[in-house]
């Protein structure tokens, strides 16, 4: 595993705006187009949503940190002098956050015959009759062929401080929370993809930048009614 500490310029805004409810019952608080204005406001505090049931994934307050909430369970990604580390919150809030609440969760196929990760969750989602056109939440576990991903923040120093932490992950297990929309870009997707996924592996909890799935991953998604 190899990681590299980037100084980059950070700007934030969190807009405590949610989307309205949706069959998939995915919520979002704040949007990346906000935070890439320059405030740094709290959306939404954390201990509200952290019950068993929820699955999210976003950004603390004042970017200090990489949230996951796994069914109900809390964790943060942070990094410091020494390399990444995984923390409960050091803030009660955070500046941007997507969650959903599922109960029971099905295993599918990864169709490995297409290569852009967007087309494979998409695939999956089809065969397990999910309306695409909704955003939905997905977990993937299992060994990863390769992972890229970043961790916002710093902590601990003020030379860290609006920094970001990159590293690359390669054939180790990982477990993932991610979420696809087709009309969030900007909002909780980056521009160009459909996909939100945050990786728990070792001490890191990160954002994903890019990921070669492998032949060693099960995907999980919403069982339908």
């Amino acid at each position: 595993m190899r990681f590299s500490l980037v100084p980059v310029l950070l700007v934030v805004v969190a807009v405590g705006t949610c989307t309205n409810k949706r069959r998939s019952d995915v919520h979002s608080y704040g949007s990346m187009e906000a935070i890439m204005r320059g405030d740094l406001r709290p959306v939404v505090r954390l201990d509200t949503v952290s019950v068993r049931g929820t699955y999210a994934v976003g950004a603390e307050e004042q970017l200090a940190g990489e949230i996951v909430i796994m069914d109900g369970r809390l964790h943060v990604g942070h990094f410091d002098s020494r390399g990444p580390f995984m923390d409960t919150a050091s803030r009660p809030w955070a500046a941007l956050l997507v969650t959903a609440n599922v109960d029971r969760w099905i295993s599918a196929e990864l169709s490995h015959g297409l290569y852009a990760p967007d087309d494979m969750i998409e695939a999956a989602a089809r065969h397990a009759s999910i309306d695409v056109d909704e955003p939905f939440p997905f977990l993937l576990e299992g060994i990863v062929d390769t992972l890229r991903w970043h961790i916002v923040g710093g902590s601990g120093s003020h030379t860290l401080a609006g920094s970001t932490l990159s590293g690359y992950t390669v054939g180790q297990s990982v477990k993932i929370v991610g979420f696809h929309s087709r009309h969030h870009e900007g909002i909780w997707t980056h521009h160009g993809t459909h996909l939100h996924m945050h990786v728990l592996v070792d001490t890191i909890v990160g954002h994903i930048d890019d990921i070669d799935f492998g032949p060693d991953m099960t995907i999980f998604l919403p069982e339908q009614p």
